[in-house]
């Protein structure tokens, strides 16, 4: 969908092929059955992309992710209880529960903090 040819062949379309009464990718779902692509799956509607952030939060990014969060710079900022912060990574990394949301949280604010307040 990305490749340059397509890209530049599309903008060169009218906007009556873009968009055709009021359907969004009409030419690409003009395509799609073209190729066979069946209608329940070039009609269905927008599904979001979800993130395994539990299982890289326990796996390749556990020693990152702790690293980062247990930093002592990190933790001087005093925006986090130490103890709170180990409890909350103990319980997620051990798998007694799903705290890859929050804990995602609290790593976008400490790299936000380095890269805009250090």
């Amino acid at each position: 969908m990305l490749d340059q040819e397509f890209v530049s062949w599309a903008t060169t379309l009218p906007p009556s092929l873009r968009v055709a009464a009021q359907e969004r990718k009409s030419v690409l779902k003009k395509l799609a059955v073209r190729l066979g692509v069946p209608n329940d799956v070039i009609y269905r509607p927008k599904q979001g992309f979800a993130v395994p952030l539990v299982h890289w939060m326990r796996g390749s990014l556990k020693r990152e992710l702790v690293d980062i969060l247990l930093e002592p710079k990190a933790v001087q900022r005093g925006y986090l209880r130490l103890r709170g912060l180990q409890l909350l990574l103990d319980a997620h990394m051990s798998g007694r529960r799903d705290h890859s949301q929050g804990i995602w949280l609290l790593l976008m604010l400490e790299l936000w903090y380095r890269n805009y307040l250090d």
